[in-house]
């Protein structure tokens, strides 16, 4: 997957465009900013991964409950297919030039062990 026009997926069979998987979790509060990337699975094919900023001193509880709560809205919405796999959380967004999610570098940062 290369750039925004490829931003499907195929997860369990079914097309699902991760942009729309992001403007569900973004209507959680707390998930506002949060950026969703695909990745490999081994049961699905392809999910998604929600990547969000927060400081290292953040209570987990309050952003493990929010994405549940995003979880529940995309599987109601777009469908169990589309619900995002995990929640990551990072202390520094990585930026592209203009201030955009660095999308490419936020996936090798993922997926690299």
């Amino acid at each position: 997957m290369t750039g925004r026009r490829d931003n499907v997926i195929v997860s369990g069979g079914i097309n699902v465009s991760l942009d729309r998987v992001e403007r569900v979790i973004r209507t959680v509060p707390g998930l506002e900013a949060a950026v969703v990337i695909p990745v490999e699975d081994a049961r699905w094919g392809e999910a998604s991964v929600v990547v969000i900023e927060r400081d290292a001193g953040s209570a987990a509880a309050p952003v493990n409950d929010a994405f549940a709560e995003a979880r529940r809205r995309v599987e109601r919405e777009i469908g169990v297919a589309a619900r995002p796999r995990e929640l990551v959380t990072l202390t520094r967004m990585p930026l592209l030039a203009s201030g955009k999610p660095d999308r490419m570098l936020l996936r090798e940062q993922i997926t690299t062990p």
